[in-house]
């Protein structure tokens, strides 16, 4: 009798084991889509204007990319913030979520329903352009050249810039 009980104290510790540690790797695999997501909405946010749209706009953009991703976006917190590495200006991006675990309504007392998860990830803006633009010509044709910021200053990299209008090109320095 008292082997049929140490079998079945064995199955149930095997079982509660092999629980955890499929667990152990769904959360991990869920971190690392968490942190692609993060990723993923740096660099977005890295293009978009500082000013009261960013915030809605990569929050929606990480609910869409989770939800694509086979995460629940629901209970998401996105925090996006500028912060400054040495002279430049990067975009911090914050995303946190609740992830459910495997099994654990059965096991509630050992293994938590949910585990809350958060990956944060850095982009440096580049100091110079925004983005690119797409020209037309009147001869239907296009062509696609940097957006310079507001104050049209040049980076100082000693590299060459050229302007473009309709009558051609030419080289600025």
């Amino acid at each position: 009798m008292e082997g049929v009980v140490g079998l079945i104290m064995i199955i149930g510790g095997t079982v509660l084991a092999v629980l955890l540690l499929v667990n152990v790797g769904a959360a991990a695999y869920n971190k690392e889509k968490i942190g692609l997501v993060a990723n993923q909405a740096a660099t977005y946010a890295c293009i978009l204007p500082n000013d009261a749209t960013r915030q809605p706009l990569v929050a929606t953009a990480v609910d869409e990319l989770l939800s694509n991703m086979g995460l629940n976006p629901n209970n998401t917190v996105v925090d996006v913030q500028d912060v400054n590495i040495a002279s430049e200006v990067a975009v911090k991006v914050t995303v946190t979520a609740t992830i459910a675990t495997l099994l654990s309504g059965n096991f509630t007392s050992i293994m938590p329903a949910q585990l809350r998860m958060s990956d944060s990830a850095l982009v440096v803006k580049d100091s110079w352009y925004w983005g690119y633009g797409v020209g037309v010509l009147p001869t239907g044709q296009k062509f696609t050249g940097p957006i310079f910021n507001p104050t049209g200053a040049l980076p100082n990299d000693g590299l060459p810039a050229y302007g473009v209008s309709l009558l051609g090109m030419w080289k600025i320095r």
